[in-house]
């Protein structure tokens, strides 16, 4: 006899939410005076505070070699560095012709530009 078990469906719901609407999810909490607002744009992450919530449209150009994780990303404002771990592909292939939403943070640094911790990321078509 085989058995199975039945998972919760809600942590796929929500993974299905974040990935459809990522502006709500990273809304989320308080929202009012000392609050920063969702960046947008590659040239707003470089200029954002830290741990700004970030939802990017563009592509990834390149790797950047010798930093671990680190790639460069493009958008029509600009190029900003991106830090996506290897689980956040998951079992995606994505080359510098696919276009990307990525979700994540901005990461200040006071030796280096700002970067963006990515911690979701989706094909656009």
């Amino acid at each position: 006899m085989v058995k199975t078990v039945n998972k919760p469906a809600w942590p796929a719901a929500l993974l299905l939410v974040a990935a459809l609407f990522p502006q709500a999810i990273l809304a989320a909490g308080f929202m009012g005076p000392g609050m920063t607002s969702t960046v947008t744009s590659a040239a707003q992450a470089l200029d954002a505070d830290d741990d700004a919530p970030c939802v990017l449209e563009g592509r990834l150009v390149e790797r950047i070699p010798q930093r671990k994780n680190r790639y460069l990303f493009e958008d029509e404002t600009g190029r900003v560095v991106v830090k996506i771990e290897r689980e956040t592909f998951g079992p995606l292939t994505v080359t510098p012709n696919d276009r990307l939403r990525l979700m994540g943070e901005v990461e200040w640094s006071s030796k280096r530009p700002n970067e963006v911790d990515v911690e979701g990321l989706m094909l656009l078509q």
